[in-house]
C-alpha cells in the first residue's frame, strides 16, 4: 500500500511521513494497494487540525495557502485477507526426522496456527495474507536453521521451505590429557580434564575406561 506524492511512493503504516513543500504549492496524491489483501476505501485531510476535505476518489490534490503549516492526510483501507498455504520440511542434517517430532507455529496479528510433525513434513493452509507472518519450529534439545521464517507481507503460497534441526549442545565437550604414563603398569594413572556444556542430555556421571 502507498501514497504517490510528487513522484515518490510513500508506504502506508503506523509511522508518520513528512513532505516539505513551499507555501502556495499545489500537491497531488494518489492512493492504492500493491496486493490483493487490501482495498482502498477513502481519505480525509486536516489543515492545522481542522477538517478540510475527503472522499473516496483515489486521486486528489490540494492548494496550500500562504499560512499553511501542517496538513494531515489519512488514508483508509479495507483488509480483505486471502488464504494462502505454507509448507516444507524440518529434518536433521542427515535428512532424518527429529526423534519425538517437531512443533511448528504460524503466527501473525490475525491468527495463530499450530502443527506437530513426526515425519518432518509440514503444511499449513488457510493462512491469512496481507500481514507479517512468522513460522517457527521447536523441539526439545534441538535448534533450527533458520530459527524462523518471516514473510513481511504474505501475498502468495510458499512450498518447499526448509528447516534444518541441529543438536542444541551449546558448547561441544573437550577432553584433554594432562598426564599419560609411558607404559602400562599396575600402578599407572592418567590425569585428564573435561570441559564443556550440554543443554540436551540429562545430568549424569562421566564414565570412562
Amino acid at each position: 500500500m502507498g501514497l504517490v506524492a510528487r513522484g515518490s511512493i510513500i508506504p502506508i503504516s503506523d509511522d508518520t511521513y513528512d513532505i516539505v513543500v513551499a507555501p502556495e504549492s499545489e500537491v497531488w496524491f494518489s492512493a492504492g494497494s500493491d496486493g490483493p489483501n487490501h482495498e482502498y476505501r477513502e481519505w480525509e485531510g486536516y489543515d492545522g487540525g481542522v477538517y478540510f476535505d475527503g472522499g473516496t476518489s483515489n486521486t486528489w490534490g490540494l492548494q496550500l495557502g500562504t499560512q499553511t503549516t501542517v496538513v494531515d492526510l489519512y488514508v483508509y483501507y479495507d483488509y480483505t485477507p486471502q488464504d494462502y498455504s505454507i509448507g516444507g520440511t524440518v529434518l536433521r542434517e542427515d535428512s532424518t526426522p527429529v526423534p519425538g517430532g517437531v512443533d511448528l507455529e504460524v503466527s501473525s496479528s490475525q491468527q495463530t496456527l499450530t502443527q506437530h510433525t513426526d515425519t518432518g513434513n509440514f503444511s499449513f493452509s488457510g493462512v491469512d495474507g496481507g500481514v507479517a507472518v512468522t513460522v517457527t519450529p521447536s523441539a526439545q534439545g534441538y535448534a533450527f536453521t533458520p530459527a524462523s521464517l518471516v514473510y513481511n507481507c504474505l501475498d502468495g503460497n510458499h512450498s518447499g521451505e526448509v528447516f534444518v534441526a541441529y543438536s542444541a549442545d551449546s558448547y561441544a565437550p573437550r577432553l584433554s590429557f594432562d598426564d599419560v604414563p609411558l607404559e602400562v603398569a599396575e600402578d599407572a594413572h592418567v590425569c585428564f580434564s573435561w570441559t564443556g556444556e550440554d543443554d540436551v542430555s540429562a545430568p549424569g556421571s562421566l564414565q570412562y575406561r
